[in-house]
């Protein structure tokens, strides 16, 4: 899979978490999201291959604690 497909394979898991997400984890996710969209925003406009990789061992660090 190339980088640019798992980072939108990736962000649109996380999307679709949002919407089905616990009451209990609502405050954590929306200090995450607030934090992720800026840094997906950003890479979809800057893209560069190191951010990607960052981005994406991220996105499944947080995928990992979230149980996706």
């Amino acid at each position: 899979m190339e980088k640019k497909e798992k980072v939108e394979a990736l962000w649109s898991k996380f999307e679709q978490y949002k919407e089905t997400a616990e009451q209990h984890e609502f405050l954590f996710l929306l200090m995450l999201d607030k934090r992720l969209t800026l840094a997906y925003n950003d890479l979809k406009n800057n893209w560069n291959e190191e951010h990607a990789d960052i981005f994406i061992r991220t996105m499944e660090n947080v995928i990992k604690t979230f149980g996706i």
